[in-house]
């Protein structure tokens, strides 16, 4: 059977034991893109499903778990509740899941944790090192990765099965001890994948009329959970040998163990049926930090809190300012309960009684603009070179500007001052004007450009932008704040500002354009905690790489 078969007969077979068991095993994640595939993934879940209800990772807490009704409360006059749509009888089918906000899956997750009679489907649309959030995946059965999986490979059908069911069979202590001790040889922290393991094999050996579990049982429960969730290769001896010195007192008292619990470790064949779904190429610790630790952001802004724009974020009392925006159903859903007291004090039955307390006002979330402020030393005999491959550096960063809300400024420092060349913009056009001719020559004073960076930092800041410092230098400063030739206060000073950097979070990346690394100037970036790469032949595209990997990274 080839790997593509194999892949489906799981899926074909896991959907099948959730189906007949949707409140012990509680759902199912795919991995996969938008497209042929998942079109048909779904159309299949849909022959078995009773009813599909699809859920979106911007639905308010209203929406999935219900809450006043407020137009029922008013017009009844009394409190009348709405149920939200995860009280709904069907399958539940999360779309999108890796933009699934954290207050979102939380509460989806206590939702799981209460032993629901449906199940959650949920799609991870996500790439690279996008997942679905681990909260969910983790109280869920299975997972399967079918972004690899083309329109032709697929293979959806329902299992035959036998009509006649037997009662659930009881596990016996054994199969207990080698589904456990198998997910600690993986690895495998959580008690939650044996309780699934368990469960699953208790179903395959239901819909295959038998009255207790075989290996083979077991075998198809490991495979289908632990998969996904191993952190760890087994060690190739899964049997550790007993001391010696343990073995000599037991052969000297002579006891029956007969009457005892012995917790054998899992077979061999067990572990060798898991290990060959695991990934080959794929380092697990590395895995595991990615998939369910903190993931790499998108290359966009610090997440901020807004009044006008973005997206909507559950309402809070607050007053009106003329700033905000008033949430009208919040608030009406706030003064709802109260106003048949309201209208008996005031001998009003006509009139909806509003106080100050009852208002609620709209939250947004948006990301803020980003601003690289480009400091770039334009003294010494290399000053052309390195202004030259800056220019082409801030011109390719432009041309990317728009999909990632980035701003570009340049900075240029020489002799005892420093220059702001090009203010923050997004502009092509009016940056190719600007550093049409940029001047050069002269001492070196790094402690003017590091503080001209900050105070612009600043300003970006307090205009709601987030900023980051790009310094290209071969750090050999000679000018300090005062303007006289000390290459040792130029060094203090300029560590002074770097500090200062620092203690505001300012992010920076430090260049080293020199010809060999500058310690000094690495010590430097360490006092701006930053990161620091020597790039003796920096041009315009490792520049804009080296920069690109870092914006990545948050």
């Amino acid at each position: 059977m080839s790997e593509t078969d194999d892949i489906w007969l799981r899926v074909n077979l896991a959907l099948t034991l959730l189906e007949h068991d949707p409140k012990g095993l509680k759902g199912i994640c795919f991995r996969l893109r938008s497209g042929p595939v998942k079109t048909r993934v779904m159309a299949h879940i849909e022959k078995i499903a009773p009813r599909i209800i699809k859920l979106h990772p911007n639905m308010s807490d209203e929406q999935l778990f219900g809450g006043l009704d407020v137009v029922a409360t008013l017009q009844h006059q009394k409190l009348v509740h709405s149920n939200g749509l995860m009280r709904c009888d069907g399958w539940h089918v999360l779309t999108m899941a890796e933009r699934c906000p954290t207050d979102m899956a939380a509460k989806l997750a206590q939702h799981l944790d209460s032993e629901p009679n449906t199940p959650l489907i949920v799609f991870d649309e996500g790439i690279e090192d996008e997942a679905a959030p681990s909260k969910i995946t983790e109280r869920i059965a299975f997972q399967f990765d079918l972004s690899a999986q083309s329109y032709r490979t697929v293979e959806l059908e329902t299992l035959p099965i036998t009509n006649d069911y037997p009662k659930m069979c009881k596990p016996d202590t054994g199969s207990i001890s080698q589904l456990v001790m198998l997910a600690n040889s993986f690895g495998i922290a959580s008690p939650r994948a044996a309780l699934f393991a368990l469960k699953a094999a208790q179903i395959n050996a239901r819909l295959n009329a038998r009255t207790h579990l075989l290996q083979e049982d077991l075998e198809i429960a490991a495979e289908l959970v632990y998969p996904h969730r191993a952190t760890q290769i087994p060690a190739p001896e899964s049997q550790e040998e007993q001391p010696p010195q343990q073995q000599k007192e037991e052969t000297d008292t002579g006891e029956n163990d007969t009457g005892r619990d012995k917790t054998e470790l899992p077979d061999e064949l067990l572990i060798e049926a898991v290990q060959a779904l695991l990934p080959a190429q794929l380092d697990l610790s590395e895995k595991k930090q990615t998939s369910f630790g903190k993931t790499k952001g998108l290359g966009f802004g610090t997440q901020l809190k807004g009044l006008l724009r973005g997206r909507p974020k559950q309402p809070r009392q607050a007053r009106l300012t003329g700033q905000n925006r008033l949430d009208i159903i919040a608030t009406l859903r706030s003064a709802a309960p109260f106003q048949t007291m309201r209208r008996a004090s005031r001998k009003s039955a006509k009139h909806l009684h509003i106080y100050p307390d009852d208002l609620h006002i709209k939250q947004y979330e948006t990301r803020s603009e980003r601003v690289i402020i480009f400091a770039v030393d334009a003294s010494g005999s290399a000053a052309v070179s390195r202004l030259s491959e800056a220019k082409g550096a801030v011109e390719l960063l432009l041309a990317e500007a728009y999909s990632r809300r980035d701003f570009v400024s340049l900075i240029g420092f020489r002799n005892t001052q420093a220059d702001v060349l090009l203010p923050p913009t997004r502009s092509l056009v009016q940056t190719k004007r600007r550093l049409a001719d940029l001047p050069g020559g002269g001492g070196t004073p790094l402690a003017h450009g590091l503080g001209a960076a900050y105070e612009l930092a600043l300003q970006s800041g307090s205009r709601g932008k987030t900023p980051m410092i790009v310094l290209l230098t071969d750090g050999r400063a000679n000018i300090d704040l005062d303007g006289n030739a000390d290459r040792t206060m130029a060094l203090d000073h300029a560590r002074k500002n770097a500090l200062l950097i620092a203690a505001n979070g300012i992010r920076s990346i430090t260049l080293d354009v020199g010809n060999r690394p500058n310690q000094a100037l690495a010590d430097l970036s360490n006092a701006m905690r930053g990161c620091y790469f020597p790039l003796p032949r920096a041009d315009a595209h490792k520049i804009k790489a080296t920069i690109n990997t870092e914006l990545e990274a948050v």
